[in-house]
């Protein structure tokens, strides 16, 4: 679609998302497809799954070059509004229909996962891929067929995590294709203390949680302890950006559940006073007064930093931010 019909930035504000991308479907015939799928996923964020489903049935009545990515839209608020056996009846109508479209595989598959069935969507997942790519992909080939591809290998390696399979060559696939920057792999040891914790964790599955601090914080933390520019980043996109690149390297390194606290700098302070040799790596927020967010959110979920804005066209879309991507503040686990 020509970018130069679509806002910048997006609104937060679902339905004035949804609003704009109908009105600009109306003054943009050449675009109204895809401005309008974009409306439907708008207003299923707003709370509107009727008019969701309005918009894709009225897609799909017609001739629609996107029929299956609207079908994966349209099984994903079937599910998210409780009319769970539609939704299976529908994916399973897709599915006889062999859709070549990587995005469309990887946006049912996520349906499933997101809601609790993993098995389906470890299916879902494997089913993109041999369709796509065929029966015996190599990493070049998928890097090749672009980032939908590299999702289908990615969800797929999440999920058989989860559901405890052993690691097969595809996940080794997998592996290459994370979106954790080279400087991430580089990352060095951690001494023998934190080694130790990081064990604890992954036998205990107890949450790791990173802390965030959201921008009238981070701007007091920088004020209060300039130093910590060199930790955190030196504006708070920058800061948002490396909490993000953390949360994916420890993704990669764990099974362990993730989450995200948002602190402030004054528990920062509190912390250090306590423990007046440490390093400024070593602080790990006080739960009473962090906030958890769990990680990764659902792609169509709101972003874990605040921003208002989803997963995916926020901190999810780490790939195709500007900034330099850089190791993040590492924390006790």
């Amino acid at each position: 679609m020509s970018k130069k019909h679509r806002p910048s930035p997006s609104p937060p504000d679902p339905h004035a998302s949804a609003v704009q991308a109908e009105d600009r479907a109306r003054t943009h015939p050449e675009d109204d497809e895809e401005l309008l799928i974009e409306a439907a996923g708008e207003w299923e964020a707003a709370g509107a799954p009727d008019q969701a489903l309005a918009i894709c049935d009225r897609l799909l009545s017609r001739s629609c070059a996107n029929a299956p990515l609207v079908e994966a839209l349209r099984i994903g608020i079937l599910w998210d509004t409780g009319r769970e056996t539609e939704a299976r009846e529908a994916a399973e109508r897709l599915r006889a229909t062999h859709p070549h479209n990587a995005e469309t595989w990887h946006a049912v598959a996520e349906v499933f996962e997101a809601g609790g069935d993993l098995p389906t969507a470890a299916q879902w997942f494997t089913a993109g891929i041999t369709h796509v790519l065929g029966a015996s992909p190599y990493p070049d080939a998928v890097r090749r067929a672009g980032a939908d591809a590299e999702d289908l290998f990615i969800g797929r390696h999440r999920v058989r995590r989860r559901l405890g399979l052993p690691h097969d060559d595809w996940d080794a696939i997998a592996d290459t294709l994370h979106p954790a920057p080279l400087e991430e792999s580089a990352t060095p040891t951690p001494p023998p203390a934190d080694l130790a914790a990081r064990i604890a964790a992954l036998h205990t599955h107890q949450p790791v949680m990173i802390p965030y601090w959201p921008e009238p914080e981070f701007t007091e933390l920088l004020r209060r302890h300039p130093d910590l520019a060199g930790v955190l980043g030196t504006d708070h996109a920058t800061h948002r950006h490396r909490v993000e690149l953390r949360l994916r390297a420890l993704h990669a390194e764990s099974t362990s559940p993730l989450g995200v606290t948002s602190t402030t700098a004054s528990a920062y302070e509190s912390f250090m006073a306590t423990r007046p040799d440490a390093s400024p790596d070593a602080f790990n927020p006080d739960p009473d007064i962090a906030r958890a967010v769990p990680w990764p959110p659902h792609r169509n979920e709101p972003c874990w930093c605040g921003s208002g804005l989803k997963y995916k066209k926020c901190c999810g879309d780490l790939p195709n931010a500007p900034l330099k991507c850089e190791p993040s503040l590492h924390v006790d686990d």
